[in-house]
């Protein structure tokens, strides 16, 4: 319609709309369930972390326990699960990831030919909020689990953790996480 454009527009500033309103919700939640909830995402172990995992959804509550263990070992692990993809909360996360070394970004999905959607805009986040300063970013790495449903097992999150910490995840490629035939398939 004639009418396209500025439609789109207008769906563009509601959706601007959504974090003070998801705030509210937020509070109001908090208030009947007596648990706390805070900000566009969810910051767990984050304070002195070197390695970070990033992941939306079920697959965080495992691995929280995971970096509930690593930590009880002394490793200095976390996560971050965003609460929210729409709008990106780019500034929050590019500032709980700051100090990060290295990040294994989790999706549950796939772009062919590309990365996975949080990957990307977990990366553009970052990029964004250094003015493109490399040596200023985390080492980022994606990883793509679940699809069709399939689990995300606490040995393969160690697992994720110890590669992380060991630079073995190249930036440059995707990582996959519980697939039947791990080999190459090239």
């Amino acid at each position: 319609p004639d009418y396209y454009f500025e439609h789109r527009r207008a769906q563009e500033h509601a959706l601007g709309q959504v974090p003070e309103v998801f705030e509210q919700v937020q509070a109001r939640f908090s208030q009947m369930s007596g648990r706390p909830y805070e900000g566009p995402c969810e910051l767990y172990q984050m304070k002195d972390a070197k390695t970070a995992l990033v992941v939306m959804g079920s697959a965080a509550g495992t691995a929280k326990a995971v970096v509930d263990l690593l930590r009880r070992e002394g490793r200095r692990v976390g996560l971050l699960k965003p609460w929210l993809f729409r709008p990106f909360p780019r500034k929050a996360i590019a500032a709980a990831l700051k100090h990060v070394e290295s990040v294994a970004v989790l999706d549950r999905g796939m772009s062919f030919g590309s990365f996975g959607p949080l990957y990307l805009e977990i990366s553009s986040a970052l990029y964004a909020d250094t003015c493109g300063t490399p040596e200023m970013q985390p080492h980022l790495a994606n990883i793509i689990y679940g699809l069709g449903g399939r689990d995300l097992r606490p040995d393969q999150i160690r697992k994720l953790y110890d590669d992380l910490e060991s630079d073995r995840l190249r930036p440059d490629e995707l990582h996959y996480v519980g697939l039947r035939d791990e080999g190459d398939l090239r």
